[in-house]
């Protein structure tokens, strides 16, 4: 048998019609997504998006914040998931580590981390300057070519920085010296961070290195544990291995 609904119209409660006839109203206008709807069962009135989809109408994936279809996400409760989202939700839902308490990285264990970063990277851009050296830049007296040049070099080294730090944090939720302490970064509610999020924590980053350092040395008296970059960023370092108690 199919479910009866009601709808509210200009202060006023309409129907019951059967959920075939609750589409076309959606079609013709008559009922929108923040239209209250309500049947037999549910607890209250919730709006109509809140419990069915509309076809053509878009949302925020409440993990990785890209904008798709909603029918083509999944709901969860009032949270939509997209697909790609959807198995390290459900893997979370199953761990219980949703909304549960972070143990956030202390300060001694992010500078170990930052310091095997530093390394890697140091490889890195001395890597960037012998081949650019090696393509004949470098090589001139004259002064404004000379300087020139070494513009575009510190331009190459950034650009492998920001690579780095977003790439990892992105697709494996932290840089190779954070994951190697068993440290990833999340935003405030556990999820992992966007592609955006994750460019410009790096650039966010920069600004705790121009204040001499004091962006990072904060994180030290952070009940969170949070750098300067964290905090413009909203985001969070946790210790992987034990991340939840």
């Amino acid at each position: 048998m199919s479910t009866l609904w009601y709808y509210a119209s200009e202060d006023r409660q309409m129907g019951p019609v059967p959920e075939t006839e609750l589409d076309k109203l959606v079609s013709t206008g008559v009922i929108f997504p923040y239209t209250l709807v309500w049947h037999e069962g549910m607890a209250e009135w919730q709006t109509y998006t809140s419990v069915r989809t509309v076809p053509g109408l878009v949302g925020m994936c409440s993990q990785c914040e890209e904008v798709e279809l909603q029918s083509e996400m999944v709901r969860f409760g009032e949270k939509w998931v997209c697909v790609n989202c959807k198995d390290n939700y459900t893997q979370r839902l199953r761990e219980g580590t949703l909304g549960g308490k972070m143990v956030y990285a202390g300060f001694w264990i992010r500078a170990g981390a930052l310091l095997i970063d530093g390394v890697i990277l140091l490889i890195v851009q001395l890597v960037i300057q012998a081949a650019y050296a090696g393509a004949d830049a470098l090589r001139t007296f004259n002064g404004y070519v000379l300087a020139s040049q070494m513009v575009v070099l510190k331009l190459l080294q950034l650009a492998a920085q920001a690579a780095y730090h977003s790439y990892f944090v992105y697709q494996l939720g932290g840089t190779p010296g954070k994951l190697a302490l068993g440290c990833r970064v999340v935003t405030a509610d556990g999820a992992k961070l966007t592609w955006k999020r994750s460019i410009a924590r790096y650039f966010a980053s920069l600004i705790s290195v121009s204040t001499l350092g004091i962006g990072y040395l904060i994180a030290a008296f952070d009940d969170q544990k949070r750098t300067l970059h964290d905090r413009i960023c909203d985001t969070r370092v946790i210790v992987k291995s034990g991340r939840f108690v």
